[in-house]
């Protein structure tokens, strides 16, 4: 039977009306060997471009049922929902999906039907032949492991002022990924970082000419607008980096200094005063500056006022003497004023004031750290709707089936540490490795909790930076978990693309109202709740998590803890001797701002040991990062 109605790989070559006969026969025959019980469901199969695009090819679609083999054929265009999607009649049970369309690589999906949806759509994204298997559409989509290994190796050279290397992993990654703005403007930074500046700039408005709104290269080309004295083309720059991202200090502070410039000294109080409100640990020198800035527009009286605040505050800043001078003159000032009109100070004029804050500026000429998750939406697919109550329930419902009956689990973990040092290069890293121990917890008020420990690493001196991380295995379950997803507004926003895979999109923020529960540091027997939000993306057919983004809602300042920036990579770890699989995080990087320093750390899981029935079964250690979802 399994051969009569099989797939004939030789059914694309025939001609345009064999193929429809030839189709409609298959048909025939798989609807010959269907159950005739009258519950049938419906299972919809979406095919689309990489972008999301519905497929304007017409693709044929199998689908095989697991339990018995019972095989179904059908074309896209069969279904009244969409041209680009085809319709099957079906039972609850477990199907395997496959794709082909001629000009695009063969896609594959495994979906659930359950008992209580009449209706379910599976999304299948194929890519054109040629081109990579994992898709690279516009700003902000993920790029391949393959892209992203060459970017890493880039930079590794860069770190060692080996410009030649990094140029030629760059140039490879931009050949895999031409349509990506983040590879142009690595490049741009690459040329500065090497001081070869025309060629820098080039690179920085040949991402500007295609993508105007890409923030990272707004404030690079208004760096060197600066540098160059063209402040006037700085200040219209640095506004429109500022309306790409109105959270970026940087943004705010080279804005205020090209305001001094052009003699807009009431715009550049106002931007200073917003890049302190944004980085508490720029905030002196931005009260400071706010200061000098009265002075040179004859405010004397403001101009003091903030002078002895910023004394008040900051009574061990560096610059206290500087400001106690200026307060001297101002003083003198007064007693003159009943004798002869004085000039404003000229202790500080509108250049003097400029080049002052520019350079304490070069200092962050580099970025240290990946754009976080409001530096822009990745694109979604077009006229696909997304039920947030359906994707949350239905990712918990995935989750508990897989945690159930687990009590203990552990990984071998190998972290990497990295401290930017004061000239903004990361040192050499250190690593580390640990024996995981993953233990899971069940209770009728909460349906799973983690408690994880490195053996014999309890205390942070094991670790070269002296801080421990904790937290990397469980932090997406718990975003998702019943009991504590109500902290949290979620936002579905569409149907995204990871590595190369459908994958709804979830935007989260913690709501104000109630203190984290999910994550916290602690230091000196103090323990800090971190509030945070994120995107994270699931399985549009599995519901498994692919990936979690984390970032600060607002900076932490008893902690002084301005960044803390995480991502997760999850994929699929088998049994060697049973037929069981868990979706767990394989990597993660984490980079923060705390203290006044900034860190890098890398995670990487493998070997995974179910502690169960039979604690002799090994979890295979995972292979790369993966190029599809299961």
């Amino acid at each position: 039977m399994n051969r009569a109605i099989g797939f004939d790989s030789k059914l694309m070559s025939l001609n345009p009306k064999l193929r429809i006969y030839y189709t409609l026969a298959l048909l025939l025959v798989s609807l010959a060997f269907l159950p005739t019980i009258g519950s049938a469901q419906e299972l919809l199969v979406s095919v689309r471009e990489p972008s999301g695009e519905p497929l304007s090819e017409e693709a044929i679609v199998r689908v095989t049922g697991q339990a018995g083999g019972l095989q179904q054929v059908g074309t896209t265009g069969n279904s009244r929902n969409s041209i680009s999607t085809a319709a099957f009649p079906v039972e609850p049970g477990e199907y395997d999906i496959d794709v082909e369309a001629t000009g695009y690589n063969k896609g594959t999906e495994h979906t659930s039907i359950s008992r209580e949806a009449m209706r379910q759509t599976v999304y299948v994204y194929l890519t054109p032949v040629g081109s990579s298997t994992v898709a690279t559409a516009p700003t902000g989509v993920t790029l391949t492991p393959s892209v992203q290994r060459e970017l890493e190796k880039s930079l590794a050279a860069l770190r060692q002022n080996k410009y030649a290397e990094a140029r030629k992993h760059l140039e490879k990654a931009q050949k895999m990924a031409p349509s990506s703005p983040d590879i142009l403007y690595l490049m741009g930074m690459l040329e500065y970082t090497a001081k070869e500046m025309p060629a820098a700039r080039k690179q920085f408005e040949s991402v500007l000419a295609t993508n105007p709104t890409h923030e990272r290269s707004l404030l690079m080309l208004g760096q060197m607008q600066l540098d160059a004295k063209e402040d006037k083309d700085a200040s219209s720059t640095l506004e429109k980096a500022v309306e790409a991202d109105s959270s970026n200090w940087r943004a705010h502070y080279l804005l205020a200094v090209a305001f001094i410039r052009t003699g807009e000294l009431s715009k550049a109080e106002v931007e200073a005063a917003r890049a302190g409100d944004l980085n508490q640990e720029k905030a002196a020198a931005m009260k400071f500056l706010r200061a000098k800035i009265f002075m040179v527009q004859g405010k004397d009286s403001e101009a003091e006022d903030a002078l002895q605040s910023f004394i008040k505050d900051y009574p061990k800043d560096a610059a206290i003497p500087e400001a106690k001078k200026y307060i001297e003159k101002i003083e003198q000032a007064k007693k003159a004023a009943a004798s002869a009109t004085i000039a404003p100070p000229d202790a500080l004029k509108p250049s003097e004031a400029a080049e002052s804050v520019v350079a304490v500026a070069a200092a962050f000429e580099k970025p240290w750290a990946p754009a976080d998750v409001d530096g822009g939406t990745p694109p979604t697919a077009p006229g696909v709707s997304c039920s947030l109550e359906d994707v949350l329930h239905k990712t918990q419902q995935r989750i508990l089936r897989q945690l159930g009956d687990l009590e203990k689990f552990s990984a071998t973990e190998k972290i990497e540490h990295q401290v930017l040092d004061s000239s903004g290069v990361w040192t050499t890293p250190v690593s580390r490795d640990f024996y995981y121990l993953i233990f899971v917890h069940h209770n009728k008020t909460l349906p799973y909790y983690f408690v994880e420990d490195r053996k014999g690493s309890k205390s942070s001196n094991s670790f070269p930076t002296g801080i421990a991380t904790r937290g990397l295995v469980s932090l997406g379950f718990m975003v998702v978990n019943p009991a504590f997803s109500k902290d949290f507004q979620f936002t579905c926003e569409g149907l995204g693309n990871r590595n190369g895979k459908p994958a709804w999109q979830l935007y989260f923020v913690q709501r104000a109202d109630v203190p984290s529960r999910v994550r916290s540091w602690n230091y000196k027997s103090r323990s800090y709740p971190i509030p945070l939000k994120g995107r994270m993306w699931i399985g549009a057919n599995s519901f498994n998590i692919m990936h979690l983004e984390t970032t600060l809602r607002e900076p932490v300042p008893g902690l002084r803890l301005n960044r803390e920036q995480l991502m997760v990579d999850y994929g699929p770890v088998h049994f060697q001797s049973a037929a069981t699989e868990l979706w767990l995080p394989w990597q993660g990087e984490m980079y923060f701002d705390l203290m006044g320093r900034r860190y890098h750390h890398q995670h990487t899981l493998r070997n995974y040991l179910l502690f169960d029935v039979d604690t002799k079964n090994r979890i295979k250690a995972p292979p790369p990062p993966p190029d599809q979802e299961h």
